[in-house]
């Protein structure tokens, strides 16, 4: 019986260790993530851009104040009754400013780490499937994540994506 015990202590010190672990590599990408968003924030008033963000699984737009105020509107206009900002875009080009994503891939993918797991989503899944190919071609561990960017967030927060 006592080596049950033994096993049992050395499967819990096993289990910490790795929890241990586990929570900083979570502290420390965490830290990453908002020394990033700082960085992005200093550039955006430095530059005074002007931005969108277009959540493709949702098919949301959400607008910067300077880009209103580009568009000409107060910074603090409400625009969830605004259309997608693809709407603003000539229907001729829509698709092509929607793929601008894959041509920017192509032309800048070396500087993506090659150490990290690429986690691949779109809006209906032609572009990531594409995306994900190319990059494995190229020597990434990639994958192409269904169900959008909920999937992700859920695997996010579960810990499970490095």
């Amino acid at each position: 019986m006592p080596w049950a015990f033994a096993a049992l202590v050395l499967l819990l010190a096993a289990a910490l260790v790795l929890a241990h672990r586990s929570a900083r590599a979570t502290r420390d990408e965490r830290s990453r993530l908002i020394e990033q968003q700082q960085r992005a924030e200093l550039l955006v008033r430095a530059t005074q851009a002007g931005l969108f963000e277009w959540e493709a699984n949702s098919d949301r737009t959400s607008y910067s104040e300077r880009l209103k105020e580009m568009l000409g509107y107060p910074a603090d206009t409400d625009t969830s009754k605004w259309p997608l900002f693809f709407e603003f875009i000539h229907p001729e080009d829509r698709d092509r400013v929607r793929n601008l994503l894959l041509s920017q891939l192509r032309d800048r993918y070396t500087e993506l780490p090659t150490t990290r797991n690429i986690w691949i989503s779109c809006g209906v899944g032609q572009r990531a499937y594409y995306a994900t190919r190319f990059l494995v071609q190229h020597g990434y561990r990639a994958w192409n994540l269904s169900g959008g960017y909920a999937t992700y967030r859920a695997l996010r927060d579960a810990g499970l994506t490095t």
